[in-house]
């Protein structure tokens, strides 16, 4: 995975202790019925890290949830969203719940997500309206690579496609000039998750970064998992006590 895992901690105690990700998912997916064990474990055996949205500014927040739903649809497994200024629309629609099963990384300004994107050699892909840009049905996406958006009514900015080492675009064969944001975000994410000469397997992820997207699902899943890992912390921490010879 691209960005830091965060730990597991038992809040209920200071110093707080960090729990061992394998650990957390082999006690709490015995709370979990059989159905949502499978679940989990087939998302989480599908999820991938080769493409990484990322949503400059937007304006709305009813096209954020969309598009956060598409990404995780798709089964990419994080997101960046960059809000530089205080101004958001709230709207009614709802993401369904996929903002809870995608990573969120917030940046407050796009220097630094160019930044972090730099250091970290990932391509940028922005996404533009311009006919010198690449057709996005027929671009040969870089692995990995964050595909940029931008808002509403100023587009991607220009610091982004200063820094981009490429654009795309969606050919439009109508009288509009676009599509809506989280109408662009579906269609480019899947061409970018469906190329022809991609494998995708190549970009599933490792078995430690599975063991802890499954443990925090569980997590997301169990309202009760505080308690619950808390109790049997305290159970083994007794029982190992007990265990010691006098």
């Amino acid at each position: 995975m691209l960005f830091k895992k965060h730990p597991f901690i038992l809040s209920q105690i200071e110093p707080s202790p960090q729990l061992d990700a394998s650990w957390v998912w082999s006690i709490l997916k015995g709370y979990l019925t059989p159905h949502r064990v499978r679940k989990i474990e087939e998302v989480v055996s599908q999820r991938r890290w080769d493409v990484l949205p990322v949503f400059e500014n937007l304006y709305d927040s009813g096209n954020l949830s969309a598009a956060l739903r598409s990404a995780e649809g798709l089964g990419l497994c994080q997101a960046v969203v960059i809000q530089e200024n205080k101004r958001w629309k709230l709207s009614q629609r709802s993401s369904s719940g996929a903002d809870k099963w995608i990573e969120q990384i917030r940046f407050e300004q796009t220097a630094l997500a160019i930044d972090f994107f730099k250091k970290a050699a990932i391509p940028i892909v922005c996404t533009t309206l311009s006919d010198q840009a690449y057709d996005a049905r027929s671009f040969s996406w870089p692995r990995p690579c964050a595909i940029v958006f931008g808002n509403e009514h100023e587009g991607v900015s220009q610091s982004f496609i200063a820094a981009s080492a490429y654009q795309v675009h969606i050919p439009m064969l109508g009288f509009v000039q676009s599509f809506n944001i989280s109408v662009a975000c579906a269609l480019t994410l899947w061409l970018a998750c469906h190329a022809p000469d991609h494998n995708p397997s190549q970009w599933r992820l490792n078995h430690d970064d599975q063991t802890y997207l499954k443990a925090l699902y569980a997590t997301k899943t169990l309202t009760s998992s505080d308690q619950i890992l808390f109790r049997h912390w305290n159970e083994q921490r007794s029982n190992h006590s007990k265990s010691k010879p006098d």
